[in-house]
């Protein structure tokens, strides 16, 4: 895209023009327009170097490009001190829909063809700007077509980039020549309608520098625009509407129509192409000519640089030379950068991008984990920490960590480079304590990742906080390391940061336990609660006697630290007791991952108030689980790891007030009820994780495998005798040496109730688990012994009958797992935008509905049909729900019921993807673009279209599938 420079420019002093400026009002009045790019020139070839060019034949100029140097969230302004101030609200990156962190490159039609995907993507370019010529050849059909496969599943934007006012041979055409302007918008419509884009980039949408030279020239413009915008909108709402820009400032309205104010209103982010080559300006220029028309527009301005010298000097820029024009834009507050061009970029820019060490945002946020308990351990920042394999300095962590804290609340999942930066030389802090609010702490965290980006310098504080003037670089890192261990404990974005001055950090207490001492009391308070039925006044940690309250805040805190492998000592806080406590919970089982995150929140809040909660708000049993349910549920937790070593996949719970009531004891018997639900969780537990689990809790007791399968056998003899007493639990020792020899097939009712007779004799005789029991099949090992009368009495609570047959396998069979995902479909389990894989909801649906299933197809299967069956179609265009709000809402249409359908396959550890045509349904008797989820199972995609009751997991009856075109396939949907 060639700037034509008029001859007044930002920079007064310069009055020179480009060759190819024009100044004239020769107009031509034809629809042949589209083909001449301000961002392209005659074809010529540049060498990667700096050295001359081959075949040089052109001098019009470039507007625009993308490239990644740095991770950088824009939109923002630092003092010149080293601190940080404001920044503009920066609330996307690049690859989620919005366009505050633009990676570009333009890419002309030869480029299309010869781009090499694997640099695109190794130097995390999110945007291209592809040239689409209404007539010459190749026409946008092909080339978009080309670009769309190429690109397929990579998550990068592709851009229609359209010339608008030259025609193809050069000359300018006007604005208001209705037959121009309507040939155009037909063009965008059909490309917005039928091509899979995620932009229309508009290119010479403008007067030649003699827009005063006509009445209403800048509102022609404004107003072409405008229709363009309107146009793409009631199309596809999603699809960006930009433009190259000239970029002279206050003038720029003047002489070419451009109007930023007024634009800004009708385009999705602007893309000046801000090009010093051609104003024989410099890097000072960049920033200043960035800055006025980012303070002049209501949308993010990506800056459009050039890769070469001039238009009149075709050299390549170095790589330097280009990384420096893009810190020079990105000072001046622009949301990323455009290069122009793909063909004309030196080489060595992909090469230095990929070579540089990167952290995923999950290696971060484990470190982070690691600072955290480190500062709350000594009182003070380590000096390094291991990121990766990585030592990194704490000014250097902190850049990794406000650019994680960006990208998680952006929802961008690309990987952070390490930069290099000078330590603070003079922190101060005069903060008081408080809580630094999520909106605050996302502004601190762009504010200080622009001001080190373009500086190279690490901030002595941050300015002007809510809590205070200054928010040392110390406190700085230690606010981001408890957001980023929330967010890796949780799975949620913390609402607030509890903060607190430096110099007090690590001081008013100095007693201190371990996670080994915090565990051994554990098991001491819940061994307490199962005989007394109500929790003690105190408990001795180590040689200290801890207050109930004091202990949930210890408990609560190991068991986040031991899920996240950390080991440093934990001190004892001092917290008023609850004052009100109430509860309305139900039986039930609390997951993992909800137990961390009611642990994280309890931290949080006890560690910011200085009060211990009178209860957890809205759990998945019930509102309120009351706090002394919270102390037993933690000491569980972690007594159960005490003794195993393991982690619990989840806590049995019941309501306080049922606790200590005599259940069923090994004196009076446990109800068959009673033993079917215990079998139940068993069940589900080998389904599962594909092993027995250590015991099974059944009341206040914990009853071991060996003896809870004599009291399966017992049970399912009284079972076929028609009795329903009660049974008491026995001591049963241990099977020494299971070993098993059999083939799969059926047992009869018959075998199985007399092979269950003969192992209860066993134990009675023995006192131990039999190694195995003999059958028609072979022998059968303990293990299978036990997983079959689970199933059998589960079917028995299930049917009020026992089974006419139990099917059996090898317990070697049982315990296999699937084959683990291969690493080219890793991309098909990750969360996206709309697809939130790791909410809590998603995941705990995903939990409920497959816990029954044996195999991958069975689980696919079943997530399947719960949102067939559930999730009620609704007529409108592309994504407005994702997921999460599908869920909630109960209806969608077919982008968001393959959201929900996707979401919930991945949280079930299944890859899955989209599928999107053209389809011909034939019922309406109509033609729709459509969409629908895959699943891939045991090497094979399944449709998975969930819109209509007629459909099965692989089987499409509501549209044609012989007719139907293609579109493209997604890892996450652009729409």
């Amino acid at each position: 895209m060639l700037l034509l420079l008029a001859v007044v420019m930002l920079a007064s002093s310069i009055t020179y023009a480009t060759p190819n400026q024009s100044d004239s009002d020769n107009f031509t009045n034809t629809t042949n327009i589209s083909e001449i790019a301000e961002n392209t020139t005659i074809p010529i070839t540049i060498q990667n170097t700096t050295t001359t060019v081959v075949n040089d034949t052109g001098t019009n100029q470039q507007e625009n490009q993308t490239s990644e140097l740095t991770n950088n969230t824009q939109n923002s302004s630092s003092q010149n001190s080293n601190q940080t101030d404001t920044i503009q609200n920066c609330t996307a990156a690049a690859a989620d829909g919005t366009y505050n962190n633009v990676h570009g490159l333009w890419l002309n039609v030869d480029d299309v063809n010869n781009v090499d995907v694997n640099e695109l993507i190794s130097a995390g370019i999110t945007d291209v700007f592809v040239k689409a010529n209404r007539i010459s050849y190749p026409t946008y059909q092909n080339v978009l077509t080309t670009i769309i496969n190429k690109l397929q599943g990579t998550e990068i934007r592709i851009h229609a980039w359209i010339t608008c006012f030259v025609d193809a041979n050069g000359n300018w055409v006007d604005p208001k020549d209705s037959n121009t302007t309507d040939a155009l918008v037909k063009a965008v419509k059909d490309i917005t309608t039928n091509y899979n884009i995620a932009g229309i980039h508009l290119d010479y949408v403008r007067y030649p520098g003699t827009a005063y030279k006509h009445s209403g020239g800048t509102e022609a413009i404004t107003s072409f625009v405008q229709r363009v915008y309107n146009t793409v909108k009631s199309i596809k709402a999603k699809v960006a509407v930009s433009a190259a820009l000239m970029p002279e400032g206050a003038a720029n309205a003047y002489y070419y129509g451009q109007d930023y104010v007024q634009l800004s209103n009708y385009l999705d982010f602007l893309v000046p192409m801000i090009y010093e080559g051609n104003y024989n300006e410099d890097n000072d220029w960049i920033t200043s000519a960035t800055a006025y028309i980012v303070s002049h527009s209501t949308k993010p301005v990506v800056a459009g640089l050039q890769t070469y010298k001039s238009d009149s000097n075709l050299v390549a820029l170095s790589v330097k030379e280009i990384n420096q024009d893009i810190q020079s834009a990105l000072s001046g507050g622009s949301s990323g950068f455009a290069l122009f061009r793909y063909g004309w970029l030196d080489k060595n820019f992909f090469d230095q991008i990929s070579q540089d060490t990167t952290f995923t945002v999950d290696q971060i946020k484990a470190s982070a984990s690691v600072v955290r308990s480190y500062v709350e351990s000594n009182g003070r920042l380590p000096n390094s920490v291991l990121v990766g394999s990585t030592e990194v300095t704490m000014h250097q962590f902190l850049e990794l960590l406000v650019t994680a804290t960006v990208q998680i609340n952006n929802g961008v999942t690309g990987s952070i480079p390490l930069g290099t930066f000078s330590a603070p030389t003079n922190p101060s802090e005069n903060i008081r304590a408080g809580n630094i609010l999520k909106v605050e702490y996302l502004k601190i965290a762009n504010d200080v990742k622009n001001y080190m980006d373009s500086s190279g310098k690490t901030p002595d504080f941050a300015y002007q906080t809510s809590l205070g003037t200054y928010l040392r670089f110390e406190n700085l890192v230690y606010m981001y390391s408890m957001i980023l261990d929330y967010y890796n404990t949780s799975g949620n974005k913390a609402h607030f940061a509890v903060m607190k001055p430096w110099n007090s950090i690590g001081t008013g207490t100095t007693v201190k336990f371990t996670v080994d001492q915090i565990k051994a009391s554990a098991s001491v308070v819940r061994s307490y609660v199962e005989s007394n039925g109500r929790l003690p006044n105190s408990v001795l940690v180590g040689s200290t006697e801890v207050t109930m309250h004091q202990f949930l805040e210890l408990l609560v805190t190991a068991t986040v630290q031991i899920n996240n492998g950390v080991t440093g000592s934990i001190p004892l806080g001092t917290f008023s007791a609850p004052t009100n406590p109430s509860e309305n919970i139900r039986a039930g089982n609390i997951l993992k991952v909800e137990y961390l995150k009611i642990a994280n929140d309890v931290k949080n809040y006890m560690d910011s108030s200085g009060k211990t909660p009178d209860f957890a708000y809205q759990t998945s049993l019930g509102t309120y689980l009351r706090f002394e349910n919270l102390v037993y549920m933690y000491s569980m937790i972690l007594d159960y790891y005490n003794t195993s070593g393991n982690k619990a996949h989840f806590a049995v719970m019941k309501p306080w007030n049922s606790i200590g009531t005599s259940p069923p004891t090994s004196s009076n018997g446990y109800t068959i009820s009673e033993i079917v639900d215990a079998t139940r969780r068993v069940k589900n537990y080998v389904e599962t994780y594909h092993t027995l689990p250590n015991y099974v809790q059944m009341g206040s007791l914990q009853v071991s495998m060996s003896q809870f399968l004599h009291l399966l056998t017992k049970c399912t003899n009284q079972l076929n005798s028609g009795i329903t007493s009660p049974i008491v639990v026995t001591n049963v020792g241990v099977a020494t040496s299971p070993q098993e020899q059999m083939t799969s097939g059926n047992l009869d009712k018959t075998e199985y109730v007399d092979l269950a007779i003969r192992v209860k004799s066993f134990i009675d005789s023995n006192g131990i688990a039999p190694n195995y029991g003999s059958s028609s099949l072979g022998n059968l090992r303990f293990e299978s012994l036990l997983y079959l009368y689970s199933r059998v009495v589960a079917f028995y609570g299930e049917n009020q009958n026992l089974p006419n047959y139990a099917t059996m396998k090898p317990w070697s069979s049982v315990v296999a797992k699937e084959p683990s995902v291969p690493a080219e479909l890793q991309q098909y389990l990750q969360a996206t935008t709309n697809c939130q894989v790791n909410d809590p909801r998603i995941i705990a649906l995903a939990q409920s509905i497959t816990s029954g299933a044996t195999s991958s197809y069975q689980k696919a299967t079943l997530v399947y049909n719960w949102v067939r069956d559930n999730i009620n179609y609704s007529y409108y265009y592309n994504s407005q729900k994702g997921a999460v709000e599908t869920l909630t809402s109960g209806s969608a249409n077919c982008c968001d019921h393959s959201h929900l359908v996707v979401a919930l396959a991945r949280a079930a550890g299944l890859p899955a993807r989209y599928e999107h045509g053209y389809c011909y349904f034939t019922t309406s008797g109509n033609w729709y673009g459509h969409v629908w989820a895959q699943i891939y199972v045991n090497g094979q995609w399944y449709n998975a279209d969930a819109t209509s009751s007629r459909n099965l997991l692989g089987v499409i009856n509501n549209w044609n599938t012989n007719t139907w075109t293609y579109k493209g396939t997604y890892a996450s949907l652009p729409f």
